[in-house]
């Protein structure tokens, strides 16, 4: 017979992020289940923290709901988070750039556009300042370059014919 976690129990629910307390979790194999939660629909982030026994996951709330994700961690058998402890690790902190968009400030429309692109895009966040002309841009670790996002702007940031005349490009 496999054993399965005892009720995992909600830490702190908001719309779209989770935080449960696994007190059956062992903390060993972090990785297998953050995998298990990433492999359902919807859930966009997940974090597993083996000294508190307390698993974050972040999710979109039109796909997935609380009762769901509580109910998959209640079916978990246990041997699958078996493994080495794994030490923890301390989250990196997202890198943040600040990019300086042309005509922000004159439009506030177009920060809202910036904004619905950039965070389109799978561990970016994104704020623009109509007030500095700037958008501050927070990449997760091992995502989308400032490279990428400075293109993404860029395209946005030229006029359209809806939104005004093309701009020069020398």
């Amino acid at each position: 017979m496999i054993a399965v976690a005892p009720r995992p129990r909600v830490v702190r629910s908001l719309p779209g992020r989770l935080r449960i307390h696994l007190p059956a979790w062992p903390g060993t194999n972090g990785s297998a289940l953050e995998a298990h939660l990433r492999r359902m629909k919807g859930v966009r982030r997940v974090q597993a923290n083996p000294l508190t026994r307390n698993v974050l996951v972040e999710f979109d709330a039109g796909a997935t709901d609380e009762p769901t994700l509580l109910g998959s961690l209640r079916q978990l058998p246990l041997d699958v988070l078996a493994g080495p402890r794994e030490e923890p690790v301390a989250p990196a902190a997202p890198r943040r750039v600040r990019i300086t968009v042309p005509r922000l400030r004159e439009d506030p429309a177009l920060a809202a556009r910036v904004v619905e692109q950039l965070q389109r895009h799978p561990g970016v966040r994104a704020t623009a300042s109509t007030l500095t002309g700037r958008v501050l841009v927070e990449l997760a670790e091992g995502d989308a370059t400032a490279a990428e996002r400075r293109r993404d702007l860029a395209r946005l940031s030229s006029p359209t014919p809806e939104h005004g005349a093309p701009r020069d490009e020398r």
